[in-house]
Formats: structure tokens, sequence, C-alpha cells
């Protein structure tokens, strides 16, 4: 008994069951995560409520239970358009739902902003930006939109054009700063020829900003008109919107497509809205990253510690 205890013989089984409890613990919290989380990307159909008291409600049924304040069920729904109610969610009572219906005109606006808007086009104001569909409202939405997609897209590679531009000024000054450290004469060849490369480069710093703000307040001249299920109108700028569908007429392929869009967004995009919405990106990338580093200093020393104590430990 004595030498089972010396050769650390429950230390071992207690290491292990350590491990499988730890294994077991970080399932169960990928499955419920899985579970709870995994359903809000697909799209939802919108149902647009009339309620007895005369007006109107819109969203995506989120739950379903009993009331306990009184008889009968009741409904939760997500029914976006935070600048206009001031919440996301709404409880309503089956008992107070005169009638219910799915309008395949609904739209659901993803935005940089205030969350999902859920709503009707009611005007579409793009002057000079050329798009097809101009019969169907509808349809000239999303061709006006994906134009101004593609402006957003051009703006940020602008964006990446400044910010190169900017790092080599940045550059160029502090080797003039240091030139002048050294004592370098202002007409040393050196430091004249920095002076010109600085120049040019402030040059087409100063050309790239002014065309980024023609172009951003371009971008925002094109806006659109939507009004809730109550009538109440918002007006939008379609640079404002990350994503526009139409839910209740999409088929069952388009919804699956949609879904495991949004599956890749959440895997590679870039978190927007305070990191409530977007991708995970970021955190993804700095999680595998201080694994790697810490692997770089744990795993050297975990071998050393294993050799010293199986070989020479006594």
């Amino acid at each position: 008994m004595k030498k089972y205890w010396r050769i650390g013989e429950p230390c071992v089984w207690a290491t292990g069951a350590a491990l499988a409890i730890t294994l077991l613990i970080a399932a169960t919290l990928i499955i419920v995560v899985m579970v709870n989380g995994l359903g809000v990307f697909w799209p939802s159909s919108l149902e647009k409520l009339e309620l007895k008291d005369g007006s109107f409600a819109m969203g995506e049924q989120v739950q379903r239970e009993k009331d306990f304040q009184a008889e009968g069920f009741r409904r939760q729904y997500k029914i976006g358009n935070r600048e206009l109610y001031g919440l996301d969610f709404r409880w309503i009572d089956e008992a107070d739902i005169k009638s219910s219906s799915y309008p395949d005109d609904a739209l659901v606006l993803e935005r940089e902003e205030y969350g999902n808007f859920f709503g009707f086009l009611k005007q579409l104001d793009v002057k000079n930006l050329q798009v097809g569909g101009q019969g169907e409202p509808g349809t000239a939405l999303i061709a006006a939109f994906a134009r101004v997609a593609e402006m957003k897209a051009a703006a940020h590679d602008m964006d990446e054009e400044i910010s190169s531009l900017s790092y080599e000024l940045e550059t160029l000054r502090r080797k003039l700063l240091k030139a002048e450290h050294q004592g370098l004469s202002d007409k040393d060849p050196r430091v004249l020829e920095m002076q010109r490369n600085q120049a040019i480069l402030q040059d087409d710093f100063q050309h790239l900003v002014e065309e980024q703000n023609l172009k951003s307040s371009s971008m925002r001249a094109y806006k659109a008109i939507f009004t809730d299920v109550n009538g109440k109108e918002r007006e939008i700028p379609l640079a404002e919107i990350v994503q526009i569908y139409q839910p209740n007429s999409m088929s069952t392929t388009e919804k699956i497509g949609f879904y495991i869009g949004k599956l890749v967004e959440l895997i590679v995009g870039e978190p927007r809205e305070s990191n409530t919405e977007g991708g995970l990106f970021p955190a993804i990338f700095g999680t595998i990253m201080l694994i790697f580093i810490m692997s770089l200093f744990s795993f050297p020393l975990g071998v050393i510690a294993a050799v010293y104590l199986r070989e020479y430990a006594k």
C-alpha cells in the first residue's frame, strides 16, 4: 500500500478524473451555446399582428409560454426598430391578437447602428445612381443597395491607401528628425530628397482624403424612406445598411444559403455595434494566438519537467 501511494498512482487517477470532468464541462458549455445560439442566424418569418385595440405589431416570434398573470398563452417577439420603440423585444398576449399575417413585402434591414429595422419600403431616393429594376420598388432597392455596397468597398480600399500613405509620411518625418538630430544641413542632398518625397506624399494624401470625403457624402445622399407596421417613417441612408432581405418571400433553399452565410460571417467577419453584431474573428484570432504563444513557453518546460521527474528524480 505504501508503494502504491509512493509511486503516485492516486494522483494519476485524480488528474485523469479532473481532466475528464473539465472536458465534460467544456463539451456541455459548447452544446448549450450551440443549441441556444445557432438558431439566431436563421431568417425567421416576420409576423404582422393586428391587435384588438386597433394597433399593429410585427416581428420575429422568439418564444411562446403560458401567461402566469392570466389564462392562455403569451408570445415574445423581436420587434427591432430600436430608435422608434426604445426596446428590441415585446410580449403580446394571444388573447389580444385579432389576426396575423406574413406579408411578402416585409423587409429586414441589418444596420450598422440601432440593430435591425422591420418594416416596408415607402420611397427610394437614389438620384443620379444607375440601377436596374426601376419598375419594382423592392428590386430597385436591392439593386441600389448593391451599387452602394460596391462604393463602400471602393471607399474601404481608399482607406487602406490613406493608411499606407500616412505610414510613409510618418516614416519620413522621423527620418527628417533624425537627420536634424545628426546635424545634417537643410541643403544636404539626402535631406532635400526626403523633403521632396514628403511633399509628393502629402499632396497624394490630401488628394485621397478630399476624394474620400466626396465619395462619402455622395454615398450618404442615397437613401430610402421606410415605414414600420404602424406607418411611422424612418429615413435611412443606404450606406448605413449592412444587409437587406425579405424573409417571408424566401424559399427554404435561400434561407439555408443565408444561414450558411451568417455562420461564415460569425467566424471571419469583423464585429460592429459595440461587439453586439457582426463576426468574432478578432476574438477567435486573439484566442488562438494566446494559446500558441503560451504553448511556446509551457511545452518546453513541461517536457523538461517530465524528463527530470522520469530520469533523475528519486
